[in-house]
């Protein structure tokens, strides 16, 4: 379900695009990481350290995780400032009252005549 007031809930997919298109609808988020690397010359005073900070994008929510979902979990992406969550739902058995009841209105029906 997308876009139901600004909110989004993604659920286990099956395919492999389908995910991917999920994944980036949940968002990136940029990383600055350190890279050292390290030179050697034939000569000790020619040994040098040299670090660069790269900046780098990647996807909050892998695609693959995405297409593992278990039943009845999904992530939830809410309208403003509020992080992306993954939700857990439990299965509530509402069936059985209303299978009870339906045996009382035949009861009932068979009180009438």
């Amino acid at each position: 379900m997308l876009d139901l007031f600004n909110s989004k809930f993604i659920f286990r997919v099956s395919d492999q695009v389908t995910a991917y298109k999920s994944a980036l609808t949940l968002g990136e988020q940029e990383i600055i990481e350190t890279q050292e690397n390290l030179s050697y010359g034939s000569n000790t005073m020619r040994d040098g350290v040299n670090m660069n900070n790269v900046e780098r994008k990647r996807i909050l929510v892998m695609p693959s995780e995405i297409m593992n979902l278990p039943d009845l979990t999904c992530y939830v992406k809410l309208a403003g400032n509020f992080p992306i969550t993954k939700l857990t739902m439990q299965l509530q058995n509402l069936n059985t009252a209303f299978v009870c009841e339906y045996k009382l209105l035949k009861k009932l029906k068979l009180l009438e005549y």
